[in-house]
């Protein structure tokens, strides 16, 4: 049994065994045989370790994955006693219970979270970082409370595929699908006051020493009275600053932390000697936790100006005081100040992208999301960030190649998918879009937009009972019932299910009683089931809300006609043909509807417009010489019925033979002409 920890040997390689019977307060790892110390943790530390273990233990409640927290051992090799790598994570998730015999687990837990401190991070970050690759754990977070990030990496085929994220991020936990840690709750309150000792400045000591002892001797021996030296008042002034300035340093990691008393202390502290900049630092730094951006900023800005060469992290809590008053610009101009001095920051670089996205400056957002991917290349939401700028820009080749990148590192990222579906929606590749936007649905299958872009897609693809199935989804998850019943109307029309489509359409006009394509539509629908009334008072609806509808106009004048209300259809399809007067449907219509009201005049001039449009028939032309006979204009009535003869022949040679059986005809006017007469007979 080793009991002086000093006799550990640096060329020795040790193993659980050995490392199982040391006798010491002191914790250690083991590292391919080498031993680690361990240090202590912080109140930080145990802070967020408590605040992961709370969310990650309340998710797995119930569910057979097990949560385990440091000091507890694991052999990663699965050695047993020989094993030489032995370490204690500070939270970990285990699924397979058989790796644990009750003192230890033997094998790589699933999921394993190291807390970082300046004094570990090399150690996490790469030998660690290593062992757990070469263990096989499946997912490996690293969280730095200090920095206000995560870095988190996930075991594929190629190696750890790694992500980041920022403090006010919520993290999918991979390995625990369904699992999400909020990390704004994990890192609520970290901004901490600055608890760095003012020095008592150098030149107040150096006269001190040398100065005021003759100043003061001088000074008695003319007054004869005790006399006050300006630098001991300097002095004093000083030391009463820094008594506030201590007792709001003391309520650090205390309830009082960030209260408006202890603002009141460095306030003091600064009234009593204004160039207190530490003071102003730990002032601001309050005003940001309770959010008095305009405040934070001007003490900020106060530290700046006394001291410039002030640690260049500043201009981050400056830029995010000023942005959250409401100065975009102030905010970016602090950023791109804090930039120039520590050019590499992330975080600072992905807050000026964000506010340049705000403040749509473009072109500078893209650059700045360029400089971030160069730094790390698989920042998943820099990259969509990136990419949904190129597609505003309508640059939609170089944004859909970014989001196809974005989803390499990040399948599932939801914005990259729904986005990238919209563009196949937009080139018609109907079918990548479905594709993309079902993927979508996966993540956020709850999201009543993508649903109806969703159904959308279906229904351009005649897949009309999924479309109705997406439409009523978004209806089901809070989507726009005004915009969604109509179209799944029209999905379930698409679908044969009629009566289904009426009430949905009669709840859609009952919700938006101005939606004039609803309202046609319904028309259609009780047209078709028989219920003239019904469909004459929904066209007549749609109408009144839309009156240049050409369509619903010749379907209400159609349906005039078919109950033999000939004024009435007459009215509806000369609206028609005024809206468009190359409607050819509707001048075939009116023709019929003419020879009705036997307004010859009308017929005739609706047959001739058919035919001028190219859309005339033999029929046409048959009538418009039973017309012409009629109206005793005998020429034009032979060369329309030779034009019906030339396009039908037996067909309207019959039909002519069995009119002039009878005695009286209206073809009275040419059934004795030569040229009539030739006509009959091939």
């Amino acid at each position: 049994m080793v009991m002086n920890m000093d006799a550990l040997q640096n060329d020795r390689s040790y193993t659980y065994a050995d490392y199982a019977s040391w006798n010491t307060d002191a914790r250690y790892e083991l590292i391919d045989g080498a031993a680690y110390m361990m240090a202590g943790a912080s109140e930080t530390h145990q802070r967020t370790s408590r605040r992961l273990t709370k969310q990650l233990d309340g998710f797995l409640d119930g569910k057979p994955c097990e949560l385990f927290y440091a000091p507890f051992d694991v052999c990663l090799n699965a050695a047993g006693d020989d094993d030489a790598t032995v370490v204690q994570p500070d939270i970990m998730v285990v699924c397979d219970r058989s790796k644990l015999d009750g003192k230890r687990c033997n094998g790589a837990p699933d999921m394993i979270i190291e807390i970082v401190s300046p004094s570990t991070s090399g150690r996490d970050r790469l030998l660690k970082f290593n062992k757990y690759l070469q263990a096989g754990v499946r997912e490996y977070w690293i969280v730095d409370p200090d920095g206000g990030t995560v870095t988190v990496h996930l075991l594929t085929d190629d190696g750890y595929l790694t992500s980041a994220y920022g403090d006010a991020d919520i993290i999918d936990v991979h390995v625990l699908p369904g699992c999400r840690i909020n990390m704004k709750d994990v890192f609520d309150g970290f901004f901490k006051p600055l608890t760095r000792v003012a020095a008592l400045p150098a030149f107040l000591m150096l006269i001190l020493f040398f100065g005021v002892c003759a100043d003061l001797s001088a000074q008695s021996a003319k007054t004869g009275k005790k006399p006050v030296s300006p630098v001991i008042q300097e002095i004093e002034i000083y030391n009463e600053a820094r008594s506030w300035f201590s007792k709001g340093e003391d309520m650090i990691e205390t309830d009082m932390e960030n209260s408006d008393e202890q603002a009141e202390m460095f306030r003091k502290a600064i009234e009593i000697m204004p160039d207190f900049f530490e003071a102003r630092y730990n002032l601001g730094l309050i005003y940001i936790n309770q959010s008095k951006m305009k405040n934070a900023a001007e003490e900020f800005e106060a530290v700046l100006r006394l001291e410039p060469d002030f640690n260049p992290d500043i201009y981050y809590l400056l830029g995010a005081a000023h942005s959250g008053a409401g100065n975009p610009e102030k905010a970016i101009d602090a950023l791109e100040t804090g930039l120039r001095r520590k050019p590499e920051d992330m975080g600072m670089l992905r807050s000026l992208g964000y506010l340049q996205i705000q403040t749509s400056r473009d072109d500078a957002a893209i650059d700045t999301l360029q400089r971030v991917l160069e730094s790390n290349p698989i920042d998943v939401a820099a990259r969509v960030d990136l990419a949904l700028l190129y597609h505003k820009k309508d640059e939609i080749e170089k944004a859909e190649d970014e989001y196809k990148e974005a989803l390499t590192i990040g399948p599932e990222n939801f914005t990259a998918r729904y986005n990238l579906g919209l563009i196949y929606a937009r080139q018609r590749k109907m079918a990548e879009a479905a594709g993309e936007f079902d993927r979508a649905r996966a993540i956020e299958p709850e999201n009543a937009e993508l649903l109806e872009r969703l159904g959308d897609v279906r229904t351009f693809l005649n897949q009309h009972v999924l479309a109705a199935e997406a439409y009523q989804a978004a209806i089901n998850y809070n989507g726009d019932a005004k915009l969604l019943l109509p179209k799944l109307g029209f999905s379930l029309v698409g679908d044969g299910r009629i009566l289904a489509a009426i009430e949905v359409l009669k709840e859609a006009v009952e919700l938006d009683a101005k939606n004039s394509d609803s309202w046609y539509l319904l028309g259609d629908l009780y047209s078709d089931s028989g219920k003239s009334g019904e469909a004459i008072d929904s066209y007549r609806k749609s109408l009144e809300l839309r009156p240049d509808q050409k369509e619903v106009r010749l379907n209400l004048g159609v349906l005039y006609a078919e109950n033999e209300m000939y004024a009435e259809a007459m009215t509806e399809l000369r609206h028609a043909v005024a809206l468009d007067s190359k409607y050819a449907t509707a001048w075939s219509n009116i023709a019929l509807v003419a020879e009705r009201l036997e307004n010859d005049e009308e017929a005739i001039s609706a047959h001739e417009r058919l035919i001028s449009l190219g859309e005339g028939t033999a029929y046409n032309h048959f009538h418009l010489g039973v017309l012409y006979a009629k109206n005793n204009q005998e020429d034009q009535s032979i060369d329309a019925f030779a034009k019906a003869i030339e396009l039908e022949p037996e067909k309207y040679r019959e039909i002519l033979k069995n009119e002039l059986r009878n005695v009286h005809s209206v073809l009275d006017s040419v059934r004795f002409q030569k040229r009539f007469t030739s006509l009959l007979t091939p």
